[in-house]
């Protein structure tokens, strides 16, 4: 199963997550993270600029990895 969790009425849909049974009980988990980095020149005018005004990190608690898993269950229906 393949979910984005992308808020709704999102227009760039670009973050998801996935969850395929491995069998014993065992399942893989992926966390899918966009990255238009790839279609930028490394050192051109655009990626120096970008590398002073941008910044991402993303800090997740198990406290908020338990919200949010229990928030993706209504993922279930977009298998």
């Amino acid at each position: 199963m393949i979910c984005s969790i992308d808020p709704p009425g999102c227009v760039d849909i670009d973050d998801a997550v996935h969850a395929m049974p491995l069998g014993g009980g065992r399942f893989e988990i992926g966390v899918h993270i966009a990255d238009v980095t790839h279609f930028i020149q490394p050192d051109s005018a655009l990626d120096l600029e970008a590398a002073k005004r941008g910044e991402t990190f993303y800090m997740v608690s198990p406290a908020t990895l338990c919200h949010e898993t229990r928030k993706l269950r209504t993922c279930e229906s977009c298998a």
